[in-house]
């Protein structure tokens, strides 16, 4: 099944979708999906660009419209339960099904409101880098036209 986009304004948004405590997180149609990026109307581009991205991953996006500002959420792919033996750590890798590859991932500082944490993020320079390994380089008139 491809991964698609879907355009909710808030308003429907609030009424179809489940939210937790922090309204960081929502289930809409047997679906988990974690809040993304908030940006202003007028990045409607930049919006799409990033949705896109992770569609080409199979991962479904949903775009929801406020008066000001329109905000991705992003699918959260079903994860096995863990045993209650088992402790994760950030950093360790899951295992991934046959023939799926992970998406790379960087650990990003940030500051919000004082509080300094770290987030782990999609690092989308080492899935340009990923890509341009498959593709073979093409030469116009002596320069790399890629």
């Amino acid at each position: 099944m491809a991964a698609k986009i879907t355009y909710f304004k808030a308003e429907d948004f609030k009424q179809r979708g489940i939210f937790n405590q922090f309204h960081s997180e929502c289930t809409l149609d047997d679906l988990s999906f974690r809040r993304g990026d908030t940006l202003k109307n007028y990045e409607i581009k930049q919006v799409l660009d990033t949705c896109n991205k992770y569609n080409s991953f199979n991962i479904n996006t949903l775009i929801v419209k406020d008066k000001e500002n329109l905000t991705i959420w992003i699918e959260q792919k079903s994860q096995p339960q863990d045993t209650p033996n088992k402790v994760s750590h950030p950093d360790e890798t899951p295992q991934i099904a046959s023939g799926e590859q992970p998406l790379p991932t960087k650990v990003v500082t940030k500051k919000y409101r004082g509080q300094i944490y770290e987030e782990t993020v999609v690092d989308w320079a080492a899935v340009q880098q990923m890509k341009k390994k498959d593709t073979v380089r093409r030469k116009y008139r002596g320069n790399y036209i890629d």
